[in-house]
């Protein structure tokens, strides 16, 4: 059985990724790729979508004399980058490289649920805890954690830091099978 596609996801990436689009592209879209099927017309599905994610404040109208246009406001863009803050993973090589990957942040304690939100992220990641605002990973995984900063918006708070030699790295060793 094939999953069911959320409508207003599939427009808040769309707007994210191409900026300003108009309603006539949406539907067409939404139609071409196929997220829109049954009695519905894609017009109406995709409308009402549009209306929903306006009423939240993530999306807004704009007229133009070429018809009405639909944009991203900031918090849809901050919907948008936390939906893909999930989508964010490490691959496991089959053969560790001998570095450790070092994770060490102090984020303010104003921003205490960002701080939480990279916590639980970093642990999901496979990291382990290895101080109180540091957590280290045997992956390659650069990329990944500046990608999370940057969605969460604590960039300024983060080191990351690659080394080929970790005092006392037996019990991590264990963890990780290495």
């Amino acid at each position: 059985m094939q999953k069911k596609v959320k409508i207003g996801e599939k427009i808040l990436e769309i707007l994210a990724t191409a900026g300003v689009v108009g309603f006539t592209a949406l539907c067409e879209g939404a139609r071409d790729s196929g997220w829109v099927k049954g009695r519905n017309s894609p017009e109406s599905r995709v409308k009402r979508s549009l209306n929903g994610l306006g009423r939240r404040d993530l999306v807004v109208k704009i007229k133009s004399s070429a018809g009405p246009k639909w944009e991203l406001t900031p918090e849809g863009k901050k919907l948008y980058d936390q939906n893909n803050l999930d989508k964010i993973t490490i691959s496991r090589p089959d053969v560790w490289d001998g570095k450790w990957r070092i994770v060490i942040f102090d984020v303010p304690e104003e921003f205490r649920s960002v701080r939480n939100v990279l916590r639980r992220k970093l642990k999901g990641l496979g990291f382990t805890l290895i101080q109180k605002s540091a957590f280290c990973c045997p992956y390659p995984c650069k990329e990944e954690i500046i990608e999370t900063a940057e969605i969460l918006g604590i960039s300024q708070y983060i080191q990351f830091i690659e080394g080929d030699y970790l005092l006392n790295d037996a019990s991590l060793r264990s963890i990780y099978l290495l």
